[in-house]
């Protein structure tokens, strides 16, 4: 069994479709570990289990990521949203991300 990669995010912006019909719209983002930066590739997973991928973008900064998913993205997700799928993420995944936790944590205001 191989394990996941730490340096990637999985998150569910939308449910699609209907009953048996529906498919699942995702956004992929990975954290560059040989250099500074991320990429955003968004991802729709069909009912009969195919998947599709759009063209990747990518950005310098954590905070540009963000604004393209609250803002420039075709279904947005909120810096909550993010957050939550980051906390909920395992361990590795959360050392990965940890200073981007810190940074949402504090532009939210949340204290844990």
């Amino acid at each position: 069994m191989s394990a996941r990669d730490p340096y990637e995010l999985w998150i569910k912006a939308a449910e699609l479709g209907f009953r048996r019909h529906s498919s699942n719209y995702y956004y992929l983002i990975r954290k560059y570990t040989r250099r500074a930066g991320y990429s955003v590739t968004p991802k729709q997973r069909y009912f009969n289990g195919g998947w599709s991928s759009g063209r990747a973008e990518k950005f310098r900064t954590w905070e540009e990521v963000l604004d393209y998913l609250e803002n420039g993205a075709l279904y947005r997700v909120s810096r909550e949203e993010v957050l939550a799928q980051l906390l909920a993420e395992d361990k590795y995944t959360r050392m990965a991300f940890s200073s981007e936790i810190r940074h949402l944590q504090r532009q939210l205001g949340v204290i844990l």
